[in-house]
């Protein structure tokens, strides 16, 4: 039986250090393009989502594939976990009548993945 998965991307508007780090281009594209790209790439993934609670994050996400998930600005501190906006995107997508199987998240922070990764890891996961 073939799992319903959905990628999660957490990409909030603010940080103390760099604004709108997740917009900045790394390699000729924004970190969070990177990690859209990804989860794109993998056949199991049925869904790619971006989580944000700003207005230039939703738009480079859409842009490029992604769904957008509206963060509560609650969520979107530097004290929020990243827990929390999970469960809040549950919730959202529960309203949806959609539940997965399989929640993966990406970080566009960390845009560097080997080939095939993250298809191994819900190959194992799945196992």
């Amino acid at each position: 039986m073939k799992k319903k998965i959905v990628a999660f991307i957490p990409a909030r508007g603010g940080s103390k250090g760099v604004k709108l780090k997740n917009l900045h281009v790394l390699g000729k594209k924004p970190l969070l393009v990177w990690s859209i790209e990804a989860a794109k790439k993998v056949k199991a993934i049925d869904r790619v989502f971006v989580s944000t609670d700003h207005k230039k994050i939703a738009k480079v996400g859409r842009a490029h594939g992604a769904e957008i998930h509206k963060r509560p600005k609650k969520l979107a501190t530097d004290s929020s976990t990243t827990y929390d906006t999970v469960r809040d995107f549950y919730f959202y997508l529960k309203k949806l009548n959609y539940i997965p199987d399989i929640f993966i998240v990406l970080e566009p922070t960390s845009p560097f993945r080997k080939k095939g990764l993250i298809s191994q890891c819900i190959k194992k996961l799945v196992n």
